[in-house]
């Protein structure tokens, strides 16, 4: 009965349970369940985290830009504008980014896909955008941007530049003449005066201007040169002063204006039987300053033969032929100067050509002769800086810094000559100087620091904020080297 009682107990219990079949589909639809359930948590989460690392982009962004981690900033901007893609501020902060870092195709890029959405740029953007666009030499489209713009002086001046290269010589002067206050463009516009006495009454305006630092003049020669003119004029003899302004304007490379002038004084000349190679000589100057060498040659050799020793002559033939990149004729042109004089001048010009063709050690060479002949403080000052620049960037030599003579020709208030200075220090293991004139905000200044306690981690830093290539160029070439 026990028995019985018990297999029909397990009778009843088998009747209550499900399948062993439906059981296992239960269990495994339940699993499936949990894992879509769970699958769909982990996506919900990780929707949520993309949509929140999308939101602090831009921030995280501004906040590297901020703190001048240009490099990351440029990362995450990038990121964003992939996401963002019609995101004004992107767009603008990735063109300033890429112009601070001196890439300038790429902020031409981003500036020209923000102004299509917002032409309300500021005056700084506007300037950053045609400075970009002037050195990806993207001419038409600088001159279209800016012509009816509210300008810097500055961005005035380049645009009067641009107008000088493209031979539109009416809106060069006009866009001169809103910047008349500033020295370059002052001095540029005394071509246009047809009355010398004007110039010349000019003369103390134009030396006390404030300077745009834009481009270098040789003030002094113009004076001097203007002074003679009128010097000339006053004594009656027309055509010498007319000769003498001319070629105050030929050594300010304002040749494009003054050919007529030079055609009508030959004619001129050449109506009173007066030797014209002076004339000839200048046309031939000019001819070097416009590009065309081969024109100028026989020009300035028909000077040479009137007046052989005439050391001008000589150098601008030499020029002639530095433009051809002629460089064994250049070299025999100055071995007949030198027969004439071996003075500062002759060695420091002969020096830069052949910089300028590429024989560094044969620059190097002439430049210290040139410092070691004599010239003034200032010419001394000059060179030696320029001794040190070659040995530092193209030959990537410190020993330089043992010359003591030229490390006295430097001075300390200069910044140039500072950052130049303080690199010898370093490497002969001195502090560098702390000078109070200097600001030390200054990127270069900071560099020097950190390159003097060799804190690469800053250096590396550095180095993402750096425009022009300044500090780079000399770490790369030799501040490296002071870490061994």
């Amino acid at each position: 009965m026990l028995v019985s009682k018990r297999i029909h107990t397990e009778a009843q219990g088998s009747n209550t349970s499900l399948p062993i079949g439906k059981h296992v589909a239960l269990s495994f639809f339940l699993t499936i369940l949990g894992f879509f359930v769970a699958f769909g948590i982990f996506l919900i989460y990780q929707d949520d985290q993309q949509n929140k690392y999308k939101r602090e982009l831009i921030p995280r962004a501004r906040l590297a830009y901020l703190q001048k981690d240009y490099s990351q900033a440029i990362q995450l901007f990038s990121e964003a504008d992939k996401e963002f893609p019609d995101n004004l501020e992107v767009k603008k902060s990735l063109a300033d980014l890429y112009f601070l870092k001196g890439f300038y195709g790429d902020a031409v890029k981003y500036y020209a896909a923000a102004y299509n959405l917002d032409r309300n740029f500021t005056t700084q953007e506007i300037s950053n955008y045609g400075v970009a666009l002037l050195k990806t030499n993207n001419i038409d489209a600088l001159v279209e941007l800016w012509s009816n713009q509210q300008l810097s002086p500055e961005d005035s001046y380049r645009l009067a530049e641009v107008y000088l290269q493209k031979k539109e010589f009416d809106k060069y002067k006009l866009e001169l003449e809103k910047i008349k206050g500033f020295f370059e463009p002052l001095i540029a516009l005394q071509v246009f005066n047809k009355d010398l006495e004007e110039t010349y009454n000019m003369l103390n305006t134009i030396e006390h201007a404030p300077k745009l630092g834009l481009k270098s003049y040789n003030f002094e020669l113009f004076k001097n040169q203007i002074i003679e003119a009128k010097k000339q004029f006053d004594l009656g003899k027309i055509e010498y002063s007319e000769l003498i302004t001319l070629a105050a304007f030929a050594n300010i490379e304002q040749c494009q204006f003054i050919q007529l002038r030079i055609e009508n004084l030959k004619e001129k000349l050449i109506k009173q039987n007066i030797p014209i190679y002076q004339v000839e000589f200048l046309e031939g100057k000019c001819l070097n300053q416009l590009g065309d060498p081969d024109a100028a040659i026989n020009l300035i050799n028909k000077a040479i033969e009137a007046d052989k020793s005439n050391i001008d002559y000589l150098e601008e033939l030499a020029n002639s032929y530095f433009l051809k990149g002629d460089l064994n004729t250049l070299h025999k042109i100055y071995n007949e100067i030198f027969l004439i004089s071996r003075n500062f001048n002759v060695l420091n010009n002969y020096a830069g050509f052949v910089y300028k063709l590429g024989k560094k050690y044969d620059a190097v060479k002439y430049y210290l002769e040139a410092f070691d002949v004599g010239g003034t403080s200032l010419q001394k000052k000059s060179v030696a800086r320029t001794i040190l620049q070659i040995h530092f960037i193209d030959l990537k030599d410190l020993e330089v810094c043992n010359n003591a003579n030229l490390l006295e020709a430097l001075n300390e208030d200069d910044f140039d000559d500072y950052f130049l200075l303080s690199h010898c220090r370093i490497y002969k293991n001195i502090p560098i100087s702390e000078v109070t004139s200097i600001n030390h905000e200054n990127l270069a200044y900071k560099y020097l620091n950190a390159l003097s306690r060799k804190d690469k981690a800053e250096i590396e830093k550095l180095l993402d904020q750096d425009p022009d290539g300044l500090i780079t160029t000399y770490y790369l070439s030799i501040g490296q080297k002071l870490f061994e």
